[in-house]
C-alpha cells in the first residue's frame, strides 16, 4: 500500500509514539482515501473542526437514514424536515466525536497534524 508521503510520516509517528491498541486501526473510508492520493489526516491528528465536520456528516447521515427508513418511512413528509434532522444531529455527534477525540488527544499528548508534518524525516539508511 503506498499512500501519499503526508500520510505515511503521520503513521509513522503513530506508530512510534505509545498509544493503545483500539486506536491503531484506521476505518475504511480513511484508507480508501489515502489510496486515492487524498491526504485526509488520521482522527487522532486532526483539528477540532474537521473532526466535527467529517464524524458529523458521516454519523448524521447514518442516523437520518435510519430514522426514516426505519420509523418515517410510511409518513412521508416536507424534505426540509428530513434536512433539518439531518443538520442537528450532525451537529451534535460531530461535536461529541470531536470532543472525545480531543480528550483522548491530550490524554495521549499527541502532536498535532502541522507539528507532526514539521517533524524532520528519518533515514534509515546506514553509514557505510
Amino acid at each position: 500500500m503506498t499512500y501519499p508521503s503526508a500520510i505515511e510520516k503521520a503513521l509513522a509517528y503513530l506508530q512510534t509514539v505509545d498509544i493503545p491498541k483500539e486506536y491503531r486501526g484506521y476505518p475504511r473510508l480513511y484508507r480508501f482515501l489515502w489510496k486515492k492520493g487524498i491526504v485526509f489526516p488520521p482522527a487522532l491528528l486532526s483539528g477540532f473542526f474537521t473532526n466535527t465536520l467529517f464524524f458529523g456528516l458521516r454519523y448524521g447521515t447514518l442516523l437520518v437514514l435510519a430514522i426514516f427508513f426505519l420509523v418515517e418511512r410510511n409518513n412521508w413528509s416536507f424534505p426540509g424536515g428530513l434536512f433539518y434532522r439531518w443538520v442537528i444531529y450532525g451537529v451534535v455527534i460531530g461535536l461529541g466525536c470531536a470532543f472525545d477525540i480531543r480528550r483522548i488527544q491530550k490524554k495521549l499528548k499527541l502532536l498535532s497534524w502541522q507539528e507532526v508534518q514539521n517533524l524532520p524525516a528519518k533515514t534509515d539508511t546506514a553509514n557505510v
